[in-house]
């Protein structure tokens, strides 16, 4: 006799009445599978409630000046619409999301190989997010260190760039100027064959960065391959706090300073910003002091290439060039337009 599986339902429907389902022992696998993604569906969609601002945000959580009310008691506003036909039919939620679980439950039981379902879920996370649209994205546990890092344009490491090249080898692209690295002897060019004793032949890009960074004041072991030299070098060298400077300028003096100077007669400036970052402004009010010292007359600001950064860092550089009118605004579903108007102290006055 087949292995049966019985469930009894009395809580719904006619009193009394009771409901049965019979499965074969692969059935009672899925079954038991899917009850618990079930209670994993219910527990995600719990936490997503608890994540979607519901009345006023509190002093430390506000960026911007938000909404007094409650989005529900406003019938215009399309969250609030959303959230009262969800609290009508609560079923449609529970629909949505059984019908998630049970395509999980699916590809977890028939699936060529076993997938991981943390896995799963955070495939379906991005693939919610690559609906939206490309300025939304889920950054996991693990990458948050690294997208702060490039925030802050600061990290614990050795202070060089690096890439793979065509042949796969790691290789370095330049060392910061006065980082650890760049005190170390490291040049352009290197390419790093070991790290900490382990060969980097098939290593990741993302691995060997990970690898080279570090807490500040622990010594990591580097071993390259210089072109011209048949020995490889060791070294070893001390993490430090690296700081990457987002303002540079056209090229570096006989003390390895920015000159900010493209011509001299008229003095002209010139300043590259690679991204906005916390100290972003304050290096470039450093630079302007500098040019203004030397009598500038006009300004080149270069921006090409520059991926972006924090809003409240390049609203504060326009600033300092924007003397009236609108910056930028932000609006959003269920927060109040904000705008950042330019103001006159501060702007520069030289032609850019």
């Amino acid at each position: 006799m087949p292995d049966v599986a019985t469930l009894v339902n009395n809580s719904g429907g006619v009193p009394g009445k009771r409901t049965f389902l019979k499965t074969s022992s692969k059935g009672k696998r899925m079954l038991r599978n899917r009850l618990q993604l079930y209670q994993s569906i219910i527990l995600w969609g719990i936490a997503t409630a608890l994540l979607i601002p519901t009345g006023p945000l509190s002093a430390e959580e506000k960026t911007a000046p938000v909404l007094d009310d409650p989005v529900l008691d406003d019938p215009s506003n399309a969250v609030g619409e959303q959230r009262a036909a969800a609290a009508e039919d609560p079923a449609e939620y529970y629909r949505l999301f059984s019908l998630l679980a049970d395509a999980i439950a699916q590809v977890e039981a028939n699936y060529v190989q076993p997938i991981d379902r943390k896995e799963i879920f955070t495939a379906a996370i991005r693939g919610v997010m690559r609906e939206l649209d490309p300025h939304s994205s889920f950054i996991e546990a693990d990458d948050f260190d690294d997208f702060r890092q490039e925030v802050e344009s600061e990290f614990g490491g050795l202070g060089m760039q690096v890439t793979l090249d065509r042949q796969g080898r790691l290789t370095v692209i330049s060392p910061f100027v006065g980082s650890p690295a760049y005190r170390a002897g490291v040049h352009a060019g290197d390419q790093i064959v070991a790290i900490a004793g382990e060969s980097t032949k098939e290593m990741r890009l993302d691995e060997a960065v990970s690898r080279l960074k570090g807490q500040s004041g622990t010594k990591v072991e580097v071993t390259i391959q210089r072109s011209g030299k048949k020995d490889p070098i060791e070294l070893e060298i001390i993490r430090e706090r690296i700081h990457v400077q987002t303002v540079l300028g056209w090229q570096r003096d006989a003390n390895n300073e920015w000159s900010f100077l493209v011509a001299k007669q008229p003095p002209i400036g010139y300043v590259r910003l690679t991204g906005f970052s916390r100290d972003t402004a304050t290096e470039l009010r450093q630079a302007l002091t500098k040019l203004d010292k030397s009598g500038m007359r006009a300004l080149i600001l270069d921006l090409r290439f520059n991926p972006g950064g924090l809003l409240s860092s390049a609203v504060e550089v326009a600033d300092m060039f924007v003397s009236n009118g609108l910056i930028v605004a932000t609006d959003g579903r269920n927060i109040q337009r904000y705008e950042w108007n330019g103001s006159p102290n501060g702007s520069t006055r030289q032609p850019l």
